[in-house]
């Protein structure tokens, strides 16, 4: 049996700061870490809906033993 990633979560994906910095570099850490906190819960919503996509879509290709 394979470990696991991350225990009993799966796919787990994290911002930080400096990920902001690497496309606003003139921007502070502290301004990258304020505009995370202001999307942080738009940036969750969708990155649960196409984690949905991909889930679905590795599903389809790779079938269903159960049938």
């Amino acid at each position: 049996m394979e470990r696991k990633l991350y225990g009993d979560s799966y796919a787990k994906v994290t911002w930080r700061a400096e990920d902001i910095q690497t496309l606003k570099p003139n921007w502070s850490i502290d301004k990258c870490e304020e505009w995370l906190s202001d999307y942080e819960r738009n940036i969750s919503d969708r990155l649960i809906e196409l984690g949905w996509e991909v889930i679905q879509t590795l599903l389809d290709i790779t079938g269903d033993d159960d049938e």
